[in-house]
């Protein structure tokens, strides 16, 4: 009576579940053109029922739930919005020749998978909210990011903090590119989402359902931070799993890209903290680091399906703002930077900084053996020990010369 009365259509009461299989059956024999679809009650054996009738079927977002639920708690919209979302069971199988090749498809080309789940991790302050802005607000205006051809859609950014310098951050993006923000179908959550609370994730699906009626399905998500947006200890492989699941309903029924922004490892900077459950999860990996004062570098630390894009980095700008009531501010904005930071396994650039650092305790090219490990070590981030191999290595290639103590440009 639930369904009826909220969709006008006709209703058939298959009395149980497992009548409702046969119920189908029998119908569609009598009415071959009649599209059935199944109201199911979010139980196991509505579930099992459903799908093997073969036939589209929807249950309600809460378990336990049947349509009358949806109906006595939220209404008839609820139970024809629900019902829209209705689709054909996935077989457990396919056969291996039915397997279709398909290239990646993308939301920034060689850098943002469409469908993935995805990080972007890095110390706070490193400027990882900067880039996945920047890549967010490309996507939703339909802008190149940087070079890279992006697919337009809406984006909707689920914060968890900073809000107050987010007006900010995205006046100077729009400034920067010269884009009308009225324009561009990005959303901004006004709290945080705990994605693997069931009531808090029972609203959001609630909301992203009114947002897809309204605007259209998202192509975009973003979630940051993790830590904000998940209840329970992130080191926890079992409330890791219950995030990634909760996330992987929304991807599938929305078909989108999810973008969780996080923070790295206390002791190892080079990943993002928290279980391994998370990293095996992913689809793609990025990590933002800082370089020097005034850069980024994005880099490429899992790409399950694709050939991993090399490291961008970026500048960071400072962009002069006004606020409508007058008032002078700043925000920064990124901007593309051919550079990159050499790597500190490199031997030419070992070898530059070493010689580099004989020059600056001493112009003449002399330096105390002790003092120069401590620097060469303190600037390649390696240990006292690692240094002085390094230093004795171009000692040994006539490059430096031992004096005494002190170390000389040979």
């Amino acid at each position: 009576a639930s369904v009826y009365s909220a969709t006008q259509t006709n209703t058939i009461f298959a009395l149980s579940s497992g009548n409702l299989p046969k119920v189908c059956e029998a119908i569609q024999k009598a009415f071959p053109k009649v599209e059935l679809v199944v109201a199911a009650d979010n139980d196991e054996a509505g579930i099992k029922a459903a799908k093997a009738s073969g036939r589209p079927y929807a249950t309600p977002k809460k378990q336990g739930y049947d349509w009358n639920d949806v109906f006595v708690e939220e209404g008839e919209e609820a139970v024809r919005e629900g019902l829209k979302g209705a689709r054909l069971p996935t077989p457990m199988f396919t056969h291996v020749a039915d397997i279709e090749m398909k290239p990646p498809a993308w939301l920034i080309q060689g850098m943002l998978e469409k469908e993935a789940l995805t990080m972007c991790f890095g110390s706070p302050g490193a400027g990882k909210t900067f880039a996945v802005l920047d890549m967010a607000l490309s996507i939703a205006a339909g802008k190149d990011w940087h070079g890279k051809d992006v697919e337009q859609g809406l984006v909707l950014y689920i914060a968890g903090e900073g809000h107050a310098g987010f007006a900010r951050r995205i006046a100077a993006w729009s400034q920067t590119h010269d884009v009308n923000l009225a324009d561009v179908p990005f959303y901004k959550s006004n709290s945080a989402v705990i994605v693997n609370d069931e009531a808090s994730a029972t609203e959001l699906h609630q909301e992203l359902q009114r947002m897809a009626n309204a605007v259209g399905k998202p192509k975009l998500i973003v979630l940051d931070t993790l830590a904000r947006t998940m209840i329970g200890d992130e080191n926890s492989s079992e409330r890791v799993g219950e995030y990634i699941k909760a996330l992987d309903d929304v991807k599938s029924e929305y078909g989108c890209t999810i973008l969780i922004v996080h923070h790295t490892g206390h002791s190892n900077k080079d990943r993002a903290r928290g279980s391994s459950v998370m990293y095996g999860a992913l689809d793609a990996e990025f990590k933002v680091g800082q370089w020097g004062d005034l850069k980024i570098l994005i880099e490429n630390t899992k790409m399950k399906d694709a050939e991993e894009p090399e490291p961008m980095a970026f500048l960071k700008v400072t962009v002069p703002l006004t606020t409508p009531n007058g008032l002078e501010t700043s925000s920064l904005a990124l901007e593309y930077t051919p550079d990159k930071p050499r790597s500190k396994k490199d031997p030419e650039f070992i070898r530059q900084v070493i010689l580099d650092q004989i020059k600056s305790v001493d112009e003449f090219g002399e330096a105390p053996r002790a003092d120069l490990k401590e620097a060469v070590g303190l600037e390649l981030e390696c240990s006292q020990r690692t240094a002085n191999r390094h230093i004795k290595k171009l000692i040994d290639e006539g490059v430096l010369a031992l004096r005494g103590g002190c170390v000389v440009v040979a």
